[in-house]
């Protein structure tokens, strides 16, 4: 099927009004929706999601002036399919001859830790996670005022220098054997902390130990040297948990691997209305939370996921039609854990 280009969305919308329309307002079979969403392109449902993720844009929450990203990246299971196969998507290699039968997709997520809204998605048949961080530096998809969030795969030369270009902030776990100076304070050569010039930038590495392992970690990062103190960056890299979250949201409770199609458009389909049901609820948890969550430390309960999202999946057909009771329980849904 040749997919229909991405800015006919008009007819996209016809398209799906025509697949609900019935003689008695019933929902249409499993096998005959199937069969007219062919007809729609994968397209649609990624600008319906880039529609909703450029409305909630001037929303999302800053702290201390700067806006906090995650990125990272996960690998889910497809159908082995020929269409699958045809796009490019092949098993994970196991040994040198062999792969794993269930093709692989690759994700890398970049979310607004403080919202926990998705910023950026980027898919790919092939692991490309340093890549498609660097692409999104290079895109202008991180604002000049924003501090973004690793863990220790992308510690390197070319991300420092691509977050030099894009004007930005860092704060990245090390690995051992990427700088003198980080693996001086992996040794306890040097005491807490550390900083080098690097491509005309400050960079500054700082050792925590775990108080219960005894674990010693190090973190690299361009902040200013104020915001360098041991507890703001421990504090701070914690929030990266947030993009873990999201692919245990979207895998456990939006059941990602569970398609429904077999062929790679219904599959794209798919993870674009799964990754806008995933972010429209936060976003509505956002807008119904009645203080701003802690950025360093204390404590605090945040609003059940699993119990908000199943309460909208009910109401989806109300929120479509903008009906004004449609969501008319959720405020008390997100306030009765505060």
């Amino acid at each position: 099927m040749k997919l229909v280009s991405g800015a006919n969305h008009e007819g996209y919308i016809h398209a799906l009004e025509n697949i609900f329309k019935s003689s008695n307002k019933k929902a249409p079979s499993k096998s005959s929706l199937s069969e007219r969403r062919k007809h729609v392109s994968y397209r649609f449902f990624r600008w319906v999601f880039k529609k909703l993720l450029k409305q909630f844009e001037d929303r999302r929450p800053c702290f201390r002036g700067l806006r906090i990203y995650a990125v990272d990246g996960l690998q889910i299971s497809l159908p082995r399919t020929k269409d699958v196969l045809d796009s490019g998507y092949r098993g994970k290699s196991v040994t040198q001859n062999a792969e794993s039968y269930y093709p692989r997709m690759y994700l890398t997520h970049a979310v607004d830790v403080m919202s926990e809204v998705t910023k950026e998605i980027k898919i790919s048949n092939s692991n490309d996670e340093l890549k498609h961080a660097e692409a999104m530096l290079e895109d202008g998809v991180f604002e000049h005022n924003s501090l973004v969030i690793y863990d220790r795969l992308y510690i390197s030369r070319r991300m420092l220098k691509a977050h030099k270009k894009a004007q930005n902030y860092f704060l990245m776990r090390v690995r051992r054997g990427m700088f003198l100076e980080a693996d001086r304070l992996f040794q306890g050569i040097s005491k807490n902390k550390n900083a080098i010039h690097i491509f005309g930038i400050i960079v500054y590495f700082i050792a925590i130990k775990h108080p219960e392992t005894g674990e010693v970690a190090v973190f690299a990062t361009n902040l200013p040297r104020t915001w360098v103190k041991r507890k703001w960056i421990h504090d701070l890299y914690s929030m990266r948990w947030s993009v873990e979250t999201s692919f245990r949201e979207l895998v456990r409770d939006l059941k990602a691997e569970q398609w429904h199609s077999k062929s790679m458009n219904g599959i794209l389909q798919e993870i674009y209305a799964l990754l806008w049901l995933r972010s429209y609820t936060k976003i509505q948890i956002h807008l119904n939370t009645p203080k701003p969550l802690p950025v360093l430390g204390g404590e605090y309960f945040k609003p059940n996921f699993k119990l908000i999202l199943n309460y909208i999946v009910s109401r989806l057909t109300s929120v479509f039609k903008r009906a004004w009771d449609a969501l008319i329980k959720l405020p008390d849904l997100v306030t009765r854990y505060y």
